[in-house]
């Protein structure tokens, strides 16, 4: 699928991109005067006033206060607006519609969760769906700016098409778009599950101090986001990121997707949780898995091991600087993250390897925030111009 291009003309362009820095300057800093901007962004104090008499009147920021300087009249102090715009983030995995909801600079109000059971039907995710979105709401009230979704699976963005889910096979042909965005009177934004996880990563967690980074989902599917000098990179299709389906043993155990030996097979929590056993003591999830006895730390220490050969096609391939492992696996670094190394250093070139670090994510809730995160970008971002 090809991209659509916007048109913008280059006084257009410029405005965008200086208001976007504004107001990145007081997403970062707290209470900063009109000078204290024009300092940070490079403007002039005549273009600095302009934009902050327009983004006062949109209701986004407020004069907060004042501050006493040594010679001259006090600095007028700005902000966003205390009762200012909320943003939504919604995700939709193999086990449940969860959301949050973010002030502009990340903080959470508020967050829902509605349990899906195995292979729910499409009409049992929507009703989720429209439930948490619900919750937010009130929560939010009128303050709702905008809210993003994201969505296992391969997806046609464009079309709003879920191609094929793995995981949640009945949303196999479900348009998200006609579902979902008569909800809210505000814009929805959509994005892949695994992608999302990326941009949660770049505004909120590990990955906020580097231009370039893989961000791996280690959940009952196993994708990737790719981030390039602070952008999703998406490929020709925008189908990029599918690392769970890169095959680590030929002829190997049976995947989801009908093919055989994909590190998915391997790595799936299903797979990990039935081979720990914890379904016998009540776990849905490795977050729930108490005392790791020497059998489960043998299954855990082959996940490790598995992990690392499957990073190795990255690493080999896309020679990445960093590589953040967001999941529930990531309970157990400690027994998991050793293994991993001598996985990819059995498996990648030793001149690729050199230069890249592996780290464990410490986000909860990494897509709900991710899927927020796409709304942020269209206040703060400008697609193929300005990014943070």
């Amino acid at each position: 699928m090809v991209r659509k291009t916007i048109e913008i003309s280059n006084h257009e362009l410029m405005k965008r991109i200086n208001r976007a820095k504004v107001l990145n300057a007081i997403r970062l800093n707290l209470s900063l005067s009109r000078s204290d901007i024009a300092r940070l962004v490079g403007l002039d104090k005549k273009s600095i006033t302009n934009f902050v008499s327009e983004i006062i009147a949109e209701g986004l920021v407020e004069e907060v206060g004042r501050k006493m300087v040594a010679k001259g009249r006090p600095l007028t102090l700005l902000d966003f607006s205390h009762d200012g715009p909320l943003v939504a983030g919604l995700d939709i995995s193999a086990e449940c519609v969860s959301g949050v909801l973010l002030d502009f600079r990340g903080e959470i109000y508020s967050s829902q969760s509605v349990p899906l059971g195995e292979n729910a039907a499409a009409a049992v995710i929507a009703k989720a769906v429209k439930n948490v979105f619900a919750s937010l709401e009130e929560v939010a009230k009128k303050r709702l700016y905008g809210t993003g979704l994201s969505v296992q699976g391969v997806i046609d963005l464009e079309q709003g098409l879920v191609i094929e889910s793995i995981n949640l096979p009945g949303l196999r042909g479900f348009n998200f778009r006609e579902s979902f965005e008569k909800i809210s009177d505000r814009k929805m934004y959509f994005e892949e599950s695994s992608r999302a996880k990326a941009l949660a990563e770049k505004w909120f967690g590990a990955g906020r101090q580097h231009d370039d980074f893989v961000c791996i989902d280690l959940g009952v599917g196993i994708g990737a986001g790719l981030v390039s000098d602070r952008r999703l990179y998406r490929g020709a299709g925008e189908y990029a990121g599918e690392i769970g389906h890169v095959v680590i043993e030929r002829a190997g155990r049976e995947c989801r997707c009908g093919n055989r030996g994909c590190l998915e097979a391997y790595l799936s929590e299903r797979v990990l949780l039935e081979k720990i056993g914890g379904a016998a003591t009540g776990a849905r999830s490795l977050a729930e898995i108490g005392e790791v006895d020497s059998g489960a730390r043998k299954v855990l220490e082959q996940a490790g091991s598995d992990l690392g050969e499957g990073l190795a096609v990255l690493v080999n391939v896309m020679n990445p600087t960093t590589i953040i492992l967001n999941g529930n696996l990531m309970r157990f670094e400690d027994i998991v993250m050793p293994k991993v190394w001598e996985g990819l250093k059995r498996n990648s070139l030793a001149a690729c390897l050199e230069g890249t670090e592996v780290i464990a994510s410490t986000l909860p809730q990494a897509a709900a925030l991710g899927a927020a995160a796409v709304v942020l970008s269209e206040v703060f971002e400008l697609e193929g111009y300005y990014y943070i």
